[in-house]
């Protein structure tokens, strides 16, 4: 993105999908798997807060939180969604607060980001291509939820999915390239994100 366009928290909208990196190891090794920007997302409540997926669970947290140690933090909308949809999205992701973080499904999404990196690991360590498909099923799938799981499955439930395949194996960069979502802008991050 050459000249990407600037905005501020109040011009985000009700279930938004803000995307976001930082600066850290893992930060990186998700770019570089993914070949992507991003290596984190979340969701707009629309209201200043956000409903996301760390390694402490699902939280509702205030955006300026959110954005803290982020180096980039790009807006995404659906254009497409009516109010019934955006609120049933909130629901579904405010339903969501209290639940555990999916450490099994993110490294599922990861090997799931390279179909070559999926058939290496399942030919060498089959039982834990075993654990991804288990973490997937409809009696788990919901249980713990992992960043980009939790934006497609509050999607999905609302019946406007974002990506084609389970939520349980899409990676933020996956997401970030969904043909659903358009570019709303850049917001600042660092100090700029709370003054």
């Amino acid at each position: 993105m050459v000249d990407p366009r600037r905005i501020g928290p109040h011009e985000l909208q009700l279930a938004d999908v803000i995307f976001v990196t930082a600066d850290t190891a893992l930060g990186q090794f998700i770019r570089t798997v993914t070949g992507a920007e991003v290596s984190h997302a979340f969701l707009s409540l629309g209201d200043g807060n956000v409903v996301e997926a760390t390694g402490d669970g699902v939280e509702r947290r205030p955006l300026a939180l959110a954005l803290t140690g982020t180096t980039v933090a790009i807006a995404m909308r659906r254009p497409d969604l009516g109010e019934a949809q955006r609120a049933a999205i909130r629901e579904h992701a405010l339903g969501f607060v209290g639940r555990p973080y999916d450490f099994v499904g993110v490294n599922g999404a990861g090997v799931h980001s390279s179909p070559a990196m999926a058939v290496g690991v399942c030919l060498s360590v089959p039982l834990v291509c075993v654990a991804f498909e288990i973490n997937a099923t409809p009696e788990q799938r919901d249980r713990r939820l992992f960043c980009s799981e939790l934006v497609c499955r509050a999607y999905e439930l609302a019946g406007v999915p974002l990506v084609d395949r389970s939520p349980s194996f899409a990676n933020p960069a996956e997401v970030y390239r969904s043909r659903s979502l358009r570019y709303v802008g850049h917001l600042p991050v660092g100090a700029a994100a709370v003054s």
